[in-house]
């Protein structure tokens, strides 16, 4: 292969990875330091590494996980909207420690 396209054939593959992953209704974000996060319906949410690399980020109570964001403190922010009047906010650390912003919104989009 020619060495002027390894970047883009590899960040290629990346994405494709992840989307893969998203197809079965899930959400991504690309994360602060190159790694995409992926969310699923089981309220898993994935970590893929720049080199493919798959593992399991962190797990929501939650059987979904369909709003990915990160904030400014590196958090990332999950909804998992349902048909309840009030779903939460979710914000999992670096370190993955996962709490509750807030549970006052109805179908957090």
């Amino acid at each position: 292969t020619n060495p002027a396209y390894r970047g883009s054939v590899i960040k290629i593959i990346h994405i494709a990875l992840a989307f893969w992953l998203a197809a079965a209704g899930g959400a991504m974000a690309a994360g602060p330091h190159g790694d995409l996060y992926v969310g699923d319906r089981s309220g898993t949410i994935f970590r893929v590494r720049p080199d493919r690399q798959v593992e399991t980020f962190a797990t929501l109570p939650e059987r979904r996980s369909f709003h990915l964001a990160f904030g400014p403190d590196e958090c990332l922010y999950v909804a998992a909207p349902t048909l309840a009047t009030h779903d939460a906010i979710y914000r999992i650390s670096p370190e993955r420690l996962v709490d509750v912003v807030t549970d006052k919104f109805g179908r957090p989009q």
